[in-house]
């Protein structure tokens, strides 16, 4: 979700901007869970179920990515160069 601007908080988007996202995930989050419970597709790709202890390291990598571009879209956002205009007489030499 946070790949939605490079240069704007994901906090600032919201979410009905894009529905096509939403259905996206969410379904991808069905076919995951339809996966896991079909023993054919299960053992097809070898898929196991995230553990109740490994949902807090999982859940923790995704907050620092979150973090991690969050401030790199402050610092970007707040480190632009200034653009000096050109002076039109050096644009027409002739």
């Amino acid at each position: 979700m946070n790949c939605r601007s490079e240069t704007r908080s994901a906090f600032l988007i919201p979410l009905a901007d894009n529905p096509l996202l939403i259905v996206a995930v969410v379904g991808a989050q069905l076919l995951k869970s339809a996966a896991l419970a079909a023993a054919a597709l299960h053992d097809l790709l070898s898929m196991q179920g995230v553990t109740p202890a490994n949902r807090i390291p999982v859940a923790l990598a995704g907050v620092v990515v979150l973090a991690v571009m969050e401030v790199y879209k402050l610092v970007h956002r707040n480190s632009r160069p200034v653009r000096t205009p050109i002076p039109e007489a050096a644009g027409k030499a002739r």
